[in-house]
């Protein structure tokens, strides 16, 4: 399961309640954590992983061997309100993409997370945007 707002600093993997592993990649020890991203596993998931990719505090990567597939999961918490500027917003997808590009092509890949996203009505044309 993929988390966001996780507030956690700095980046790591510990055993936590029933042996259930999180993962997760915050801000810098000496930063205030505002975001956060991470995944918790269960402990029989977390002993195939086989690679992460500790990106930000808005974006961490998890590959995991499954049976006879790989999966690489991704997990975001994206700046998409607008408290964040057009330049914060641009780098966040940016470095996304830069990590989807350079997932291996074999892996089935997921993207999860939160998004920031919302709906709202255009009075205008009358229509949601």
């Amino acid at each position: 399961m993929g988390i966001s707002d996780t507030r956690l600093k700095g980046k790591g993997m510990k055993e936590s309640h029933n042996d259930y592993v999180l993962i997760w990649s915050g801000v810098d020890k000496n930063k205030r954590a505002v975001h956060g991203v991470g995944f918790y596993l269960h402990p029989e998931l977390a002993k195939n992983i086989m690679e992460v990719d500790y990106i930000s505090e808005r974006i961490i990567r998890l590959r995991i061997q499954q049976e006879k597939e790989v999966t690489t999961y991704i997990q975001v918490y994206a700046p998409c309100n607008d408290s964040y500027s057009d330049e914060d917003k641009d780098t966040f997808f940016e470095e996304l993409s830069d990590v989807i590009n350079s997932t291996k092509n074999q892996d089935m890949l997921v993207v999860m997370g939160d998004m920031n996203g919302h709906v709202e009505v255009n009075d205008h044309l009358g229509k949601i945007t």
